[in-house]
């Protein structure tokens, strides 16, 4: 018997402000275009002590940007969350219990997470702090450790992407070739960053991507992923 079709509810866990679109923006746009729902959490405020301006100011510049962002994708305001964390200095026990509350508020069907290996400290940090809330998520204790949300919740599809580390095993290929543009455009407007040299860097590695794994066909810009969790194959 065929399965009923539904929207589902997409769940992006991301390090810092502009992760999200390098990881797996193309697959963001291509969910919301296929109707789905999507959420971003931002673990970190990006500021990382930026010399040309103070910390508050910083810190708003770029919650500004990424909401500017996010609207660009498409995505709800409402459904970005900011955990405001401290770049290079990530409370991962508190981080844990504010990603098992959303994660059981949110409940989402899939996933998408940074990969264990990935250079930049943050990133590994936040693998494992998503990790675990996510492990903890079904079961029936926690709620006296911070998580605030009665309602256990298991996500059935875990996905993780790479930003400052290429993973060395991708098992899973987005093709986003239709949705590389919205993607870069996006990534735009975060402008307090190196947006010409990471548009450069991720138009090539999702050019990469493409010509590498979609054989005989040309002009594929895909994004790779690892399947860390996957709860049913045939149906």
């Amino acid at each position: 018997m065929a399965k009923e079709s539904r929207a589902l509810r997409i769940l992006v866990i991301a390090p810092h402000p502009d992760d999200d679109l390098i990881g797996c923006g193309g697959s963001m746009a291509m969910h919301l275009e296929k109707g789905n729902e999507v959420f971003v959490i931002y673990v970190t405020n990006g500021d990382a002590a930026c010399q040309q301006f103070p910390p508050d100011e910083f810190t708003k510049i770029r919650k500004e940007e990424t909401l500017n962002a996010g609207r660009c994708l498409g995505l709800k305001v409402e459904n970005l969350f900011f955990l405001d964390e401290q770049p290079w200095r990530i409370n991962e026990e508190k981080t844990r219990f504010e990603l098992l509350d959303l994660i059981r508020q949110i409940r989402p069907d899939v996933c998408y997470i940074p990969h264990s290996s990935d250079a930049h400290l943050d990133h590994r940090a936040t693998h494992r702090a998503a990790l675990e809330a996510i492990n903890m998520a079904p079961s029936k204790w926690f709620r006296q450790y911070g998580s605030t949300v009665e309602e256990p919740f298991s996500i059935s599809i875990i996905l993780a992407y790479e930003v400052w580390a290429a993973l060395m095993t991708p098992n899973y290929f987005e093709d986003i070739t239709l949705f590389l543009e919205k993607k870069m455009q996006a990534l735009r407007e975060h402008k307090t960053q190196a947006t010409a040299k990471y548009e450069q860097a991720y138009r090539g590695m999702n050019a990469f991507r493409g010509a590498m794994h979609e054989e005989g066909r040309e002009g594929v810009f895909s994004e790779a992923f690892q399947i860390i969790k996957i709860v049913e194959i045939f149906h």
